[in-house]
């Protein structure tokens, strides 16, 4: 594992070891996520935190998270509602890329990028350009 970026921030609650992790509502504050809708900032480190202790979040280069289903090398991936990596549907934001194949339960390596899933390509009639 490399990461390139770590930031410890202050749990809001019990952060497991390799799960995405949100931003809490303060400054310096930090979840472990619950959901796709939320942004992502990262992935807790191998140690994850207790409610109040500081938590070190991996923000970017290449981590650990623990998979929640089939993922495949390549695979855009967000989170599940316990902060496991899921692959993120078309037009959905994502924040890592699968660095290999896995499913439920394997910690697996990724690389920390943030950006959305590109939608399906809209057709045109290109006699009329609608």
């Amino acid at each position: 594992m490399k990461p390139t970026f770590i930031k410890g921030y202050r749990a809001t609650a019990a952060i497991a070891p390799h799960r995405f992790i949100t931003y809490g509502d303060e400054p310096g504050v930090a979840a472990q996520a619950s959901g796709p809708e939320q942004t992502l900032m990262g992935v807790s480190d191998s140690l994850g935190a207790k409610a109040g202790e500081l938590a070190d979040v991996i923000r970017a280069g290449i981590s650990e998270v623990e998979f929640a289903d089939d993922i495949t090398v390549g695979d855009r991936l967000t989170t599940d509602g316990d902060g496991r990596a899921v692959v993120a549907a078309s037009g959905q934001p994502y924040r890592a890329i699968a660095e290999h194949d896995g499913d439920e339960g394997v910690i697996g390596h990724v690389w920390l990028e943030a950006g959305v899933v590109p939608g399906d390509p809209v057709a045109t009639d290109t006699t009329t350009g609608a």
